[in-house]
């Protein structure tokens, strides 16, 4: 399946299609008389940074604890929300870039008539409508035809009662330029009339620069800034007001970009609370849009569609899944929804071309919950909860580096961290709770007692850092982020408190889903969880494992400090409550990656598990080029649920780990990767 295609324009933002180049995305809605092009930029955040640390957290944790041990939930659950909630409450949320709105009109309606965007004219009767996503190059299309009253050009139509006209846009989010590009084609010279304007509640300024540029201002939040720059042939170009009105063009290039104050170190540094006029910092990051827009509009808009389809296919190369008896051809994404199987398929391409576009190794940050595309206000922040802070699919579909932006965001984190840590509980290391913002901000956010008070957030920075090294076995990657794990240990080795006479250590208080007190209340704060213990032993065994693949002796007194409070950990022995561990569409990549091929790394060997928990539509088909931990790839197929063929193999001059453990069919086999490459065949009996 190299695209997916409508019948019709997007009605929603739902339906709308998205592209994105890891910093800067838009959703495109393909309307005909009508397009929104929805922008998104990874740093629009809502606010600059304030220090939110509780400081009366510190003095009140062991009332709280006592609280607990007389039974007194809620009263504890009182002092909870009034000493450990930020203040204020709220985090900088990520938020819309604004909207690009662009009316188009015809031949018979410039002039005084103008284009009215509530009356669509000719173009509300148009025929072979397609909007279509090209997976392979990252490029969204949508052209239709339609009969014109009047004739686009009198001297090719004179004498005719109207022309057929077939419009063609393209849109995507160039890499090389940084900037979106927006393309429109028509069959017939001098056809292209529209006007252009950028739109949003957060623009208090906007402007004409040029008599092809239009520039948008916000100053609140991060400032930043929106400018469209059109390249049209033939035809004219002018500004009026805010508005960029392009008429009788041959072909037209939009050139789009979104920039943040945030992209200067010094603003970034000091977490926006470095200037008294925020405009200006506004003004500023219209500079930086008009030199990339300059450099993008100097290339051929061919040439620019050439590197995007060769740069997204590079990143599109791996984990690339068939399924046997699959047919798509020549069906829209409607009749591909009405068979369960190709819908399921559909959704794998879907998701992976979605976790491509929306946060690659350039972008500055990790991508929130849905990608880096929104038509919110308030969209959301960095959540620990659902696990979206770190995409745990990267590994197995061969694009762990794009989870890097996330440990440039870690930084900042262990920053604030550590002053969480000293000011709301007196204890060295750095503390992170529920979730972050752009800033790294470590305090509570909210005031569910479920899910905001909770400090565990460091463990899953550790454990995305363990992750990234078992796929990749970068070592200086591992040494350079080790603090992470240290730091985090370091915290709560001194937050945990003895119980049952000093046996055990737990995190206290701890926070639960909710239970019926002894009063009949419900309560969601208690004096321990094991539930939330297990994850901080999980936190100093990952801690244990770094320091072993960095060449650390078990005789260490780290080591032996770290080994100990893991056998005083009081925590729960039967598996933790499912919960949602990835976000929106990396949730189905790595469900369904795992049921084919999975790895993990234990006693030094590579445990790889083979079609564990195939669904019931894939049968039958392949998978190649997936990537296991260890720095192995490895090719399968399989027939009838079956496994029939499969091999592991390394890039040339790579390291990658030797000893294996193939699971197939609830056995184990052991084996060795000696040479960089094994047919699983020959390992697996004969019967199989």
């Amino acid at each position: 399946m190299k695209s997916i295609w409508y019948k019709n324009p997007a009605e929603n933002f739902g339906e709308a299609i998205s592209v994105g180049n890891g910093r800067i995305g838009a959703t495109v809605f393909g309307g005909t008389g009508h397009e929104k092009i929805y922008l998104n930029e990874e740093s629009i955040w809502s606010c600059r940074y304030s220090d939110r640390n509780n400081k009366n957290a510190k003095e009140a944790v062991n009332g709280i604890r006592a609280l607990l041990n007389q039974g007194r939930e809620l009263e504890a659950q009182e002092q909870i929300f009034e000493c450990f909630s930020g203040a204020p409450i709220s985090q900088a949320y990520y938020k819309s870039a604004g909207i690009v709105s662009i009316d188009f009109y015809d031949a018979e309606h410039q002039g005084l008539l103008g284009p009215d965007s509530g009356d669509k004219g000719t173009f509300s009767s148009y025929d072979s409508y397609r909007r279509e996503l090209d997976f392979s190059s990252g490029i969204c299309s949508s052209s239709f035809s339609l009969e014109s009253a009047a004739p686009s050009t009198v001297d090719l139509s004179s004498g005719t009662n109207g022309s057929y006209v077939t419009f063609t846009r393209e849109c995507f989010a160039s890499a090389s330029s940084d900037v979106l590009v927006y393309h429109i084609s028509a069959s017939m010279p001098k056809s292209i009339f529209l006007r252009l304007k950028i739109e949003g509640e957060t623009f208090p300024k906007k402007y004409n620069l040029t008599e092809d540029t239009v520039v948008a201002l916000c100053d609140s939040g991060i400032p930043f800034a929106a400018m469209v720059t059109a390249v049209a042939s033939g035809g004219t170009v002018f500004t009026h007001g805010d508005n960029l009105i392009i008429e009788k063009a041959d072909d037209v290039t939009l050139y789009i970009d979104v920039e943040s104050a945030y992209r200067k170190r010094r603003f970034r540094n000091k977490g926006g609370n470095n200037f008294r006029n925020p405009m200006i910092f506004a003004s500023k990051c219209a500079d930086i849009a008009l030199k990339k827009i300059c450099f993008a509009s100097g290339t051929s808009y061919e040439n620019l569609k050439t590197d995007q389809a060769l740069e997204f296919s590079a990143w599109n190369q791996r984990s690339i899944l068939s399924l046997d008896g699959l047919e798509t051809d020549g069906k829209s994404v409607d009749e591909i929804c009405q068979d369960n199987k190709a819908a399921k398929f559909l959704d794998w391409i879907y998701s992976k071309y979605k976790f491509i576009s929306s946060c690659k190794e350039q972008a500055t940050l990790p991508s929130v919950a849905s990608g880096i595309w929104t038509d919110k206000k308030n969209a959301g922040n960095f959540s620990l909860q659902d696990g979206n802070f770190y995409r745990y699919s990267s590994g197995i579909l061969g694009l762990e580096k794009i989870n890097l932006p996330l440990f440039k965001l870690a930084k900042r984190i262990y920053k604030r961290g550590k002053a969480t840590a000293k000011k709301m509980y007196g204890c060295q290391g750095f503390v992170l709770h529920n979730s972050t913002d752009i800033w790294g901000d470590s305090v509570p956010c909210g005031v569910d007692f479920r899910n905001s008070y909770t400090p565990l957030g460091a463990c899953a920075i550790a454990k995305a850092a363990l992750d990234y090294y078992e796929y990749s076995l970068d070592r200086k990657f591992l040494k350079r982020h080790f603090y992470l794990f240290k730091k985090a240990c370091d915290f709560f080795a001194e937050y945990l408190v003895p119980v049952e006479d000093k046996k055990f250590l737990s995190l206290s208080p701890a926070f639960t889903d909710g239970y019926e007190t002894r009063s009949g209340t419900v309560a969601y704060i208690a004096l321990e969880n094991v539930f939330e213990n297990k994850i901080i032993k999980e936190l100093f065994e990952n801690t244990l494992a770094a320091m072993k693949y960095l060449g650390f002796k078990n005789s260490e007194k780290l080591f032996i400090n770290y080994s100990s409070i893991i056998q005083k950990i009081k925590c729960a022995e039967e598996e933790m409550p499912e919960s949602n561990t990835a976000s929106n569409f990396d949730t189905f990549l790595l469900s369904s990656a795992d049921s084919i091929i999975s790895s993990k790394i234990k006693n030094g060997r590579v445990e790889i598990s083979l079609l564990s928990n195939l669904p019931a539509e894939w049968q039958s088909g392949s998978l190649t080029k997936v990537c296991l931990k260890g720095n192995i790839l490895a090719d399968i197929k399989w027939r009838d649920g079956k496994f029939e063929d499969a091999r592991l193999y390394t890039e040339q001059g790579t390291v990658f780990m030797k000893e294996l453990t193939i699971c197939y069919g609830g056995k184990k086999y052991s084996s060795q990767l000696s040479d960089g490459s094994l047919d699983i065949r020959n390992v697996l009996p004969t019967t199989v």
